[in-house]
């Protein structure tokens, strides 16, 4: 087993940097840093890399041309792994992202790994300084449009909403409902009020989690509306429903 590691170290790298990375999305943890230094070999390095191994087994080391070539392979893949998870109507989100791109990385290296075979154990090119440069400065950038990419995302706004209904007749009567959709916790006031807008009804302490919903049911004698208040602006009115007597 030591001997089979001394002979592609590259690529076993490449499959352990692939398990510690889906180690990180599963972990509920702030890992934004761990993230960064992870995701951004694997996303822009490993995809190119591992499938030029598999191609070109003999070929170990990452001098400059290669981490190049390595880069613009791995770009394209991740547009073609975007492609493809479109088209076959999965949800483009990180997940699935990682776990096609995961699949094409692992893939290629135990590819790779059997076309090596048992050729001699190889001696790794010596670093070229301009290379350590390059390759330093890209990784650099790369983390900056990461950085700058995901304060984008996190400032952009977002879609929160309740819902206020009121379905049923005057005959039958109404059932009034409440759903909470501003992603998170919520507790509301729901007022049953007559034309005139004086109280009929009052449910003082409705709190919801994001995605819950509440339901009551009631049957006022005349015309009236329903008046939905947030317990952190008591005063000011949220939503409004009325209820028709005719309906």
């Amino acid at each position: 087993m030591t001997r089979l590691f001394q002979r592609s170290p590259d690529l076993w790298l490449a499959i352990g940097l692939v398990f510690v990375l889906g180690l990180l999305l599963l972990v509920p943890m702030d890992a934004g840093l761990l993230h960064v230094l992870v995701g951004v070999p694997f996303v822009l390095l490993l995809p190119g890399y591992t499938l030029l191994a598999a191609l070109q087994p003999q070929q170990h080391g990452l001098p400059v041309q290669r981490f190049m070539l390595s880069v613009a392979v791995s770009l394209a893949l991740v547009v073609l792994v975007g492609l493809f998870i479109n088209a076959v109507g999965l949800p483009v989100t990180m997940n699935s992202w990682f776990v096609v791109l995961a699949g094409v990385v692992v893939g290629a290296a135990l590819v790779a790994l059997a076309r090596r075979g048992n050729s001699p154990i190889p001696r790794f090119p010596a670093f070229e300084p301009l290379g350590a440069v390059i390759i330093a400065l890209a990784a650099v950038a790369v983390g900056m449009a990461v950085n700058m990419a995901a304060a984008s995302d996190s400032s952009r706004p977002t879609t929160n909403f309740t819902q206020l209904w009121a379905t049923g007749s005057a005959a039958a009567g109404f059932e009034i409902g409440v759903k909470n959709g501003e992603g998170t916790p919520v507790t509301y006031r729901v007022v049953l009020v007559d034309a005139n807008g004086a109280a009929l009804q009052s449910w003082d302490a409705v709190s919801l989690n994001h995605g819950e919903s509440w339901q009551v049911q009631v049957q006022p004698a005349g015309r009236a509306e329903v008046h939905l208040f947030r317990s952190d602006a008591p005063d000011q009115r949220y939503r409004r429903v009325e209820l028709q007597p005719g309906s």
